[in-house]
């Protein structure tokens, strides 16, 4: 039996989006042109001496990073599809294809992509560039909520703690361990029939006052999952905290909707 035979019967495929391809090229012109006009003013501007230099350079640099981001983005994600399928989706991306069944899943990180781990460690994301990414990712989220939360639950009215890690990059991928030890270096949840806890600090079901997703500070894209007593907030980001939707509907059926708040 193949893997499409044993992932059951298609449902809908997704295409590349024209629109999103659009959006990164004109993006990464936009970087790439104002990367150019400042490397212009550091070695060619006058009356700038070499320490102006070497900052506007290091500026340059900077600016220019969305733009190299982009054409790898374009590059790596050209022909890019996703098929659901009864059993699970199957992601096709520049002639590879990697597929999952639902009940092989072991973890989904939702950001601008949507990364998905799978139980014996392969992790394949798709993301925006796919035509219908939200309608793709909430069937992910529904599927992989079925099978995940009452395998947490099971563990926790059996007396175990059951961890949610943070995510953490790949050791082949660009300035991982630089990533992994700042950006990414925050631990995840762990939960027990207690409560949860996290980096040292820990609430109690019953003291908590509240909990749900709160607008992302600063610049921060992305909205953080926060459970909060009358003392104490935890929060993490749910661009770098694996399998929110299910830590998330947890406290739902552990406290009720009724202490939730959402964006």
């Amino acid at each position: 039996m193949n893997a499409f035979t044993m992932l059951g019967s298609p449902i809908k495929e997704f295409k590349r989006s024209g629109q999103a391809f659009r959006k990164i090229l004109i993006l990464s012109l936009i970087s790439l042109t104002v990367s150019a006009i400042i490397f212009y003013g550091a070695f060619f501007g006058r009356g700038i001496d070499l320490s102006g230099r070497i900052v506007l350079s290091i500026l340059g640099l900077f600016v220019l990073l969305p733009a190299m981001v982009g054409l790898y983005m374009i590059i790596s994600r050209s022909g890019s599809s996703v098929v659901l399928y009864q059993e699970g989706l199957v992601h096709r991306r520049r002639g590879k294809e990697f597929s999952a069944r639902w009940d092989e899943i072991e973890s989904v990180t939702e950001s601008s992509a949507c990364r998905i781990a799978k139980k014996n460690g392969e992790a394949f994301d798709f993301g925006e560039n796919v035509e219908g990414y939200e309608e793709i990712t909430e069937v992910v989220r529904e599927e992989t909520l079925k099978r995940i939360l009452p395998q947490v639950k099971e563990a926790i009215s059996s007396g175990k703690s059951v961890v949610f890690p943070g995510l953490k990059l790949d050791q082949g991928a660009p300035l991982s361990s630089a990533i992994n030890r700042t950006i990414l270096g925050k631990e995840g949840f762990t939960v027990d029939s207690q409560g949860i806890s996290t980096e040292g600090h820990s609430i109690a079901w019953s003291n908590i006052t509240e909990f749900g997703l709160s607008e992302g500070e600063r610049r921060q894209v992305f909205p953080n999952f926060f459970v909060q007593s009358p003392e104490l907030t935890l929060k993490r980001n749910v661009a770098t905290l694996p399998n929110a939707h299910v830590l998330l509907a947890l406290c739902e059926e552990w406290l009720g909707r009724d202490k939730s708040r959402g964006i």
